[in-house]
């Protein structure tokens, strides 16, 4: 099994109900729903990328006047999407090869999902791609800069081989009992971070600016253009005009 059929036969049942009783809408969540907000005319047209179940920036950004677009690899996902919110147009789909055309929406998002991906830049250019010009791509990665995202990284690399799998099969009994997180029996290292700076400098060349954006201690979204502060972060969020 693949990430791909991971993410979509495994992941998915467990977060049906994860974003809705463990997780719920955080902080981030709140201050990423009204910088959209914020930052766009009225009335626009937006695909949410990898949208799960459409809570809460497509549900969010749909109620207040926008017409949403998502896409997921999970039918289960697409289905429970469409039980939340029926105004949101979602189908099943791949992030790394959109069925749109090019141009179509004003503005692309997608968050919480591109660690999961098993090309993240063959899939933010094709947001790019079906984004119109001088339109809004925006999406977050987990920061492989920063030294508590590494060794989580780390530790699942190590779990998904050699005695690390007797290591992570104890891991999995514990979490079917307590009902906490998503299983992986199959040694699958389905999230993946990414350097900041490998994101700024693959796409700078092909869109007018980009932007990393980090959460403070205060609890507000700021720009970050030095490099070096990015690793005090383990999300990066970035604000791509094409």
């Amino acid at each position: 099994m693949d990430r791909k059929a991971y993410m979509r036969d495994v992941y998915s049942k467990y977060w049906i109900t994860a974003r809705e009783k463990r997780y719920g809408v955080s902080r981030y969540d709140e201050l990423v729903c009204n910088y959209i907000h914020e930052n766009l005319p009225k009335n626009q047209r937006i695909l949410e990328a990898a949208i799960g179940t459409g809570i809460p920036f497509s549900d969010y950004l749909q109620k207040k006047g926008h017409e949403l677009y998502g896409i997921d690899i999970s039918p289960a996902l697409i289905e429970r999407c469409s039980e939340l919110n029926e105004f949101i147009k979602c189908s099943v789909g791949d992030v790394e090869s959109i069925e749109f055309e090019n141009n179509f929406f004003d503005c692309t998002i997608c968050f919480h999902s591109t660690w999961y991906f098993p090309n993240i830049y063959k899939a933010i250019e094709e947001m790019i791609r079906v984004t119109k010009a001088s339109g809004l791509i925006i999406f977050d990665i987990q920061n492989a800069d920063n030294c508590y995202v590494n060794k989580a990284y780390s530790r699942r690399v190590f779990r998904s081989k050699g005695f690390g799998l007797v290591i992570q099969f104890g891991v999995n009994v514990a979490k079917f009992f307590l009902q906490r997180g998503a299983l992986n029996w199959r040694g699958i290292v389905h999230e993946v971070p990414v350097h900041p700076e490998d994101i700024i400098t693959y796409f700078k060349y092909g869109v007018q600016k980009i932007h990393p954006i980090v959460m403070t201690p205060e609890f507000k979204l700021e720009i970050c253009e030095d490099i070096a502060k990015l690793k005090n972060f383990e999300k990066i969020t970035f604000v791509v005009y094409k």
